[in-house]
C-alpha cells in the first residue's frame, strides 16, 4: 500500500482537473485495504488539520471488481463521517495500466503473480528538458520566446547571424529516476519488461531460498529470486522485505540474496533512501 501525497496534482484522464490537495492510496492487494486503512485514516487527518482551508480529496486505486470493499472499509476507517471527496478508481491486474500522472510523474501498475488478483507499481520520473545557462542569456540576449526551444535542444541565432550551439547554452538534463515496487509475487519474470534498470526495486522476500518450495506453493518469492529478478533488470539497488514470521532473524536474507546480486539492502522498519539528481552525461 503506497500513499501520496500531492498539493497541486492534476489526475489522470478519468478525474476532472483541480487545484486541490490530493491524497493518492494505491492498494495492489484487497488485504491491504483491511490491513492499514487506520494508519491511512491517521495521516488523512493529519493533513486536513494541517491546511484546513484547502478542498481535500482522497483517490483510492484499489483491484478491479475491489469497488465495493475498498469503499465500505474506508468510509469504517472514519464512521461514515466523510468530511472529504471520495473517489475510487479501479484497475486491471492481468496488464499493466497509467494510474497517475501529472507534470512530473507518472504511476503504472504492475501485475502480479499470487493466488489473488495483486499488482505492483511502478513510480517513474517522466523526462525534463535541459537547464538554460542563465549568463548567457543575458550575454546573448537571447528572448523569452526562444528558451524554450533551446531547452528542447535547438541552437540560437544571433541578430547578427551567428549561431551558437546548444551544448553551449545548456547544462545537460537530469536523469530520470524511478522506482518499483513489487509484492506479494511468486517469482515471475515477465515482470521484468516493467521494471529493466529501474534505479531502485522493491522486492517481497517472504522465504529464504531453503524453503523455496513452500514459497511456491503459497505464491510468495525467495531471497534468491528477488535477487534474481533484480540481476536480470539490470537494477540499480535492491531492496528486500515482506519476511514471514516463522523467522526469527533476517540477517540471512541479505546474505542469501548478495550471493547473487550484490547491491542488496534487506529492509527495517523506519528505513528512508533517497536517490539523488544526477545529470545526463554530454
Amino acid at each position: 500500500m503506497f500513499l501520496l501525497r500531492s498539493q497541486f496534482a492534476s489526475g489522470v484522464k478519468q478525474f476532472k482537473q483541480r487545484q486541490d490537495r490530493i491524497l493518492f492510496l494505491l492498494i495492489g492487494i484487497e488485504v491491504g485495504i483491511r490491513a492499514f486503512g487506520e494508519e491511512v485514516a491517521d495521516v488523512l487527518v493529519a493533513l486536513c488539520a494541517h491546511a484546513p482551508d484547502a478542498v481535500v480529496s482522497l483517490i483510492a486505486t484499489v483491484p478491479r471488481g475491489k469497488y465495493k470493499v475498498a469503499s465500505v472499509y474506508i468510509r469504517t476507517w472514519f464512521q461514515n463521517d466523510l468530511t472529504f471527496e471520495l473517489i475510487i478508481h479501479t484497475f486491471q491486474n492481468k496488464k499493466s495500466s497509467l494510474i497517475y500522472q501529472d507534470k512530473s510523474i507518472e504511476v503504472r501498475t504492475i501485475p502480479m503473480l499470487h493466488r489473488i488478483p495483486t499488482c505492483g507499481f511502478l513510480f517513474k520520473e517522466k523526462p525534463v528538458p535541459k537547464n538554460i545557462r542563465k549568463e548567457l542569456v543575458e550575454k546573448y540576449k537571447i528572448p523569452i520566446r526562444e528558451i524554450v526551444n533551446i531547452k528542447n535542444g535547438s541552437d540560437f541565432v544571433t541578430d547578427d547571424g551567428a549561431r551558437i550551439p546548444n551544448k553551449e547554452l545548456t547544462l545537460p538534463s537530469y536523469k530520470s529516476r524511478s522506482y518499483a515496487y513489487c509484492s506479494d509475487t511468486a517469482y515471475n519474470e515477465s515482470i521484468i519488461e516493467y521494471i529493466r534498470s529501474v534505479n531502485i526495486l522493491y522486492h517481497e522476500t517472504t522465504f529464504t531460498h531453503s524453503d523455496a518450495d513452500l514459497a511456491s506453493e503459497t505464491f510468495h518469492s525467495t531471497t534468491k529470486q528477488a535477487a534474481e529478478i533484480a540481476k536480470k533488470a539490470e537494477v540499480g539497488k535492491l531492496l528486500i522485505g515482506h519476511y514471514s514470521s516463522r523467522y526469527k532473524d533476517f540477517d540471512s536474507f541479505e546474505k542469501e540474496a548478495r550471493e547473487v546480486f550484490e547491491n542488496t539492502v534487506a529492509l527495517k522498519d523506519g528505513d528512508v533512501f533517497s536517490l539523488p539528481k544526477i545529470r545526463e552525461e554530454v
